[in-house]
């Protein structure tokens, strides 16, 4: 597998699409924490307060793609145009095949969050400190780590479901929309409130709404499945990215690594039936 790991990345050094999502992923987070500086005062003035995080962490949810769109491109000459099958006439097993390059795309886009991490950091001058502190920062990019491998698996497993190049680079960015949706309707019904109110403008004067029970609220048992499903997804956790408390650190690695094995396991059982060209 040593063999395989080094002809991978001295592949991925010459590939032109690794280094333009890189760039691409920099610039991106600095922008978008310029963005989120210019609003933060105007917030303030409002009476909406936000942690540095809630900002810096805004644009997690967008990695998912960068990530797929990679993965898509860079296995889809191997996949389709034949190394693979003279790797596997060189003697190297399918299992040492696939695990090479999930590893290979896992280091990959590790440096992608990196670098998107890297852009973000002048954040911390233009907005403030982090608030969660040294070890809640860690719980932070620790999730980040593992939702980027649950990540490289899965797309590694969208691109053993099909021979087609093109398909290569469309599949895998059609499961993070779907477990992107999926995601965010959890999210969405997770913030309900508990009951309805408000004010309403009525026969031309501001009036205050009577509290009334949400039927959209969800409690008891349901309101842990959601919860828990959205944890385990990984498009579920970078969007709880910004708010992420200390305590849900480890139950996340813990999801993550159920996902990827998951995904891993069923990967290798497509990759060893795939009739490789």
């Amino acid at each position: 597998m040593r063999n395989l790991l080094a002809a991978n990345f001295a592949r991925l050094r010459k590939d032109k699409s690794f280094w333009i999502i890189l760039a691409a992923l920099f610039l991106m987070a600095l922008a978008t924490i310029m963005s989120s500086a210019e609003s933060v005062a105007e917030m303030e003035a409002n009476g909406l307060f936000r942690s540095t995080e809630y900002f810096f962490f805004s644009s997690a949810p967008y990695l998912g793609i960068f990530y797929a769109v990679f993965i898509g491109l860079f296995l889809g000459a191997d996949y389709v145009e034949g190394p693979l099958r003279n790797r596997l006439i060189a003697g190297y097993r399918r299992r040492e095949i696939y695990l090479a390059d999930w590893l290979s795309c896992y280091a990959a886009c590790s440096l992608f969050f990196l670098a998107w991490y890297m852009g973000g950091l002048p954040g911390l001058w233009w907005i403030g400190p982090f608030e969660s502190g040294l070890v809640g920062h860690l719980v932070y990019l620790l999730v980040g780590a593992g939702f980027t491998g649950a990540f490289c698996a899965l797309f590694l497993l969208a691109c053993c479901l099909t021979d087609h190049k093109a398909l290569m680079v469309i599949l895998p960015a059609v499961f993070w929309m779907c477990l992107t949706l999926m995601a965010s309707g959890l999210y969405d019904r997770l913030l309900e409130p508990a009951t309805l109110g408000g004010i309403a403008f009525i026969n031309g004067e501001f009036r205050a709404l009577e509290e009334t029970p949400n039927p959209l609220y969800l409690s008891g048992t349901v309101r842990q499945i959601f919860e828990g499903l959205l944890d385990f997804l990984p498009t579920g956790q970078v969007i709880e990215m910004g708010e992420i408390p200390v305590e849900k650190g480890a139950p996340m690695l813990l999801s993550s690594g159920i996902f990827t094995a998951l995904a891993l396991l069923l990967g290798l059982a497509v990759f060893k039936r795939k009739n490789l060209k």
